[in-house]
């Protein structure tokens, strides 16, 4: 079995049991299978895949985002060896891979971008540039801390809506499969900032709190408006625009939880 049919089959296998984190790996995967792909599995190890780590270091890609995709690497191998089994005959299986390499994952310290969380100034510049359904999603994830995987996905059918007899607020119970660790179930709480966000959206699409739609059209008369869609991620083309002309080129998604 090779690297590019081993990856075929990890994510065909996580499409079926509707794994949470399989876009991102997918993501993770291909540049390694563009790289190395055609290599057996027993051939993987730190030596053949020190191409991949070149190539990506070279593209400016940091220790963290190469580690993942090697841990994707490594957690295949895995299961080639412990997992999946091959056919040999008169009722024999064996594994895939007799035994799995120890692969070398790149040093953090001094590679690791520490978060840069924004002033008031710099939201007043950044929040206006963005379409309004990002502008609500940045603001939300300013005012809760909430990971964009989580404001990106959050459904109103975790929504807990809470009496404390001169207000109301909302609570929003994250199934573990969209929590860091997938211990346990996560609990976010919106402050009056998140709730009126929130109020704000209410009703837009039944099952997804944050979507979108064009707004603009060519002709009124002859093109309705689209109906509403969830949005698929925060770090998209908008985003990078408006960053771009609010001079904070390197600001990332992430940077917001932390602030």
């Amino acid at each position: 079995m090779t690297l590019a049919e081993a990856a075929t089959r990890y994510l065909l296998e996580g499409e079926r049991t509707g794994k949470v984190s399989l876009s991102t790996e997918s993501y993770l995967l291909q540049p390694v299978v563009e790289c190395v792909g055609s290599l057996q599995l027993h051939q993987i190890h730190d030596g053949t895949l020190r191409p991949f780590v070149d190539k990506r270091l070279a593209e400016g890609r940091s220790h963290k985002t190469i580690n993942l995709s090697l841990g994707v690497v490594r957690h295949m191998l895995n299961l080639a060896c412990r997992k999946w089994r091959v056919d040999v005959g008169a009722g024999r299986t064996v594994p895939v891979l007799s035994q799995v390499p120890l692969l070398t994952m790149l040093p953090l310290n001094g590679h690791q971008r520490d978060p840069v969380p924004i002033s008031w100034a710099e939201q007043r510049k950044l929040l206006p540039l963005l379409p309004i359904h990002l502008s609500r999603m940045a603001l939300f994830t300013l005012n809760t801390g909430a990971r964009d995987n989580v404001v990106v996905n959050l459904k109103w059918s975790w929504e807990i809506k809470v009496d404390f007899g001169d207000f109301e607020c909302s609570v929003f119970e994250v199934p573990r499969e969209y929590v860091k660790g997938r211990k346990t179930v996560g609990y976010l709480v919106c402050n009056t900032v998140a709730q009126a966000i929130v109020e704000q959206v209410r009703g837009q699409h039944n099952e997804n709190v944050f979507v979108w739609r064009r707004e603009r059209v060519k002709n009124f008369d002859e093109e309705p408006l689209m109906p509403y869609a969830p949005v698929q991620a925060m770090n998209n083309t908008a985003w990078q625009t408006a960053r771009s002309k609010a001079g904070l080129g390197d600001l990332h998604v992430h940077d917001l939880r932390h602030t």
